[in-house]
């Protein structure tokens, strides 16, 4: 793959909006993100895009740990201020 893992982004830029170390987000980290996410599948989307001829543009959208991830099979991957009022810990 030619890029970061984008669980692991996700993960490492959510903390970073967070002021803390990824492995410091509360709830613990790659677990909430399970249950948003199949990590392994998010980051197949983006090998599988390395290996076609001609790309296909995919987005993946989803909120975790009340902010707002874009994931794109070109390897961006955007970490947003929180989109909902409050969150729960």
């Amino acid at each position: 793959m030619g890029y970061p893992a984008p669980s692991r982004e996700v993960v490492e830029k959510t903390a970073t909006l967070e002021g803390v170390a990824p492995t410091d987000l509360a709830p613990p980290n790659y677990d909430v993100l399970n249950d948003v996410i199949d990590p392994e599948a998010l980051d197949a989307l983006c090998r599988s895009n390395d290996r076609t001829p001609v790309p296909t543009p995919i987005e993946v959208a989803f909120v975790f740990n009340g902010y707002r991830v874009t994931v794109r099979n070109d390897g961006s991957v955007t970490v947003r201020d929180r989109p909902i009022s409050g969150r729960t810990r």
